[in-house]
C-alpha cells in the first residue's frame, strides 16, 4: 500500500501523468530509461526532447519512430555545444542520418575538434563547391583542407581557390592542380564517350549490314576501352548499341525476303548483257533479223514489268542497269541493219564491176558511174 504512495510519478501507470511528470526531472539516468523503455511514444519524446547534453542523447537507442525526435534534439543541442564537444563516432553516425547542410555547416564552422570538423565537411554535398572551397581557404587544419581539395569538380572554383590560396599552402595547391589534370581527362574521355554514342545511334541506317555490324564492333572496343564511364554513359551506350543491332537485323531480314526478287532483276540484268554481248560479234542484220530482234527486245521490257518493284535503294541500280542495257541493244540493232544495208550496197557495185570485167570492151562510162557510186557509200557509224 506504501508502495503505491512512494512510486514516481514518471513509473505511473498513467502515461499522461507520466509525461508531465518528466518536466522536473533532472536526473539524466533516470531520462535515458523513460525514453529506452517507457510504452508509449510521447513519453518518450517528452524524454528525450528534455536531454540537455549530446553525450546523454548517443545513449538512447530508440526504435524507429522516434528517430525523427531523437535527431531534432542532437541538433538544437550541437548547435550550442559544438565548440565544446570532442570526436566520436556516434556523433558522426548520428550527421550522416540526419545530413542537414546547415547543421554540417554549424559543426564545420564552430567545433575545436579536427576529426568532427572533418566528418561535418565530409558530409558537405559534391553539389557544394563554392562552400568546400570555402573550408578549402579557411580551416585551420591542414589535412581537412587537402582532404577537401581533392573533392572539388568546377574548374571555374578550382582555379578561383588556386588563384586566392597562392603560395601559402603548396600541398593543398598541388591537390587542386591534380585536380584540373582529372577534370581534362574526364572532359577529354566524355567527348570521346558522346562521339562514340552519337556515332552508334548513326549505324544501322542502311542496308550495308555486314560494314555496319564490323563499325557497330569496333565502337563497342573502342568504349571498352575507357574506363570510368558513369553509370548514366553505360546506360545510353548500351541503348544506342541495342538500337542499332534492331537496326542492323531488321535490314538482314528485309534483305533475305528481298533476295529472290533482287536475283529475278540481276538475272534480266545478265540476260539482256549476254544478249548485247552475241550481238557485238555481229556485223550486220537483216531487216527481218532486226524486226525479231526489237520484238524480242519488247519482251524483255514487258518481263522486267512483271517484276516485283523493290525499295528505291535496291531498284534504282538495277533499272539503270537493265535500262542501260536494253538502250545499247536497240543502238546495236539500228547500227548493224544500218551497216547491213551499207554492205548490200557495196556488194550490189562490186557484183557490176565483175560482171564489166568478164566482157571483151570495157565500158568506160560505167566503170565512171561505179566509182562514183562507191565514192557515195556512207558508212554507219
Amino acid at each position: 500500500m506504501l508502495k503505491r504512495f512512494f512510486t514516481p510519478k514518471w513509473q505511473h501507470k498513467n502515461p499522461a501523468v507520466r509525461q508531465r511528470a518528466i518536466a522536473s526531472i533532472s536526473d539524466e539516468e533516470t531520462l535515458i530509461r523513460i525514453a529506452n523503455t517507457d510504452s508509449h511514444t510521447e513519453v518518450c519524446e517528452t524524454a528525450i526532447r528534455q536531454i540537455s547534453s549530446i553525450g546523454t542523447l548517443l545513449k538512447i537507442t530508440p526504435p524507429h519512430q522516434l528517430q525523427a525526435t531523437l535527431n531534432e534534439q542532437f541538433s538544437k543541442l550541437i548547435e550550442k555545444e559544438a565548440s565544446q564537444l570532442a570526436f566520436h563516432p556516434s556523433i558522426a553516425s548520428r550527421l550522416q542520418r540526419i545530413n542537414n547542410l546547415e547543421l554540417n555547416k554549424t559543426v564545420a564552422d564552430h567545433a575545436k575538434d579536427v576529426q568532427l570538423r572533418e566528418a561535418a565537411i565530409a558530409l558537405i554535398g559534391e553539389k557544394e563547391q563554392t562552400l568546400l572551397a570555402h573550408y578549402i581557404l579557411i580551416d585551420p587544419s591542414s589535412k581537412i583542407r587537402h582532404l577537401t581539395a581533392q573533392r572539388l569538380c568546377d574548374e571555374k572554383i578550382i582555379r578561383d581557390t588556386l588563384k586566392q590560396l597562392g603560395q601559402k599552402d603548396k600541398r593543398v595547391a598541388k591537390a587542386l592542380r591534380s585536380r584540373l589534370d582529372i577534370l581534362k581527362t574526364k572532359q577529354s574521355q566524355q567527348k570521346e564517350v558522346e562521339s562514340i554514342i552519337e556515332l552508334t545511334e548513326q549505324v544501322g541506317h542502311s542496308d550495308q549490314c555486314q560494314r555496319n555490324q564490323a563499325h557497330l564492333n569496333t565502337l563497342k572496343n573502342r568504349w571498352n576501352q575507357l574506363a570510368n564511364v558513369g553509370t548514366e554513359n553505360t546506360h545510353l551506350f548500351s541503348s544506342a548499341c541495342a538500337s542499332a543491332q534492331n537496326r542492323i537485323d531488321d535490314w538482314q531480314n528485309k534483305l533475305d525476303s528481298l533476295k529472290p526478287f533482287v536475283k529475278a532483276k540481276e538475272s534480266q540484268c545478265v540476260l539482256a548483257e549476254s544478249f548485247l554481248a552475241q550481238l557485238s560479234q555481229r556485223q550486220r542484220l537483216s531487216d527481218l533479223e532486226a524486226k525479231e530482234l526489237g520484238e524480242t527486245l519488247d519482251i524483255f521490257h514487258q518481263d522486267w514489268d512483271q517484276l516485283e518493284l523493290l525499295p528505291e535503294q535496291f531498284e534504282a541500280p538495277l533499272a539503270n542497269r537493265f535500262h542501260q542495257t536494253l538502250s545499247h541493244l536497240h543502238e546495236r540493232i539500228d547500227f548493224l541493219k544500218k551497216n547491213s544495208r551499207f554492205t548490200a550496197g557495196l556488194e550490189k557495185i562490186i557484183h557490176k564491176a565483175e560482171t564489166q570485167l568478164q566482157k571483151p570492151h570495157l565500158d568506160t562510162g560505167l566503170i565512171e558511174t561505179l566509182t562514183n557510186d562507191w565514192e557515195k557509200q556512207k558508212q554507219p557509224e
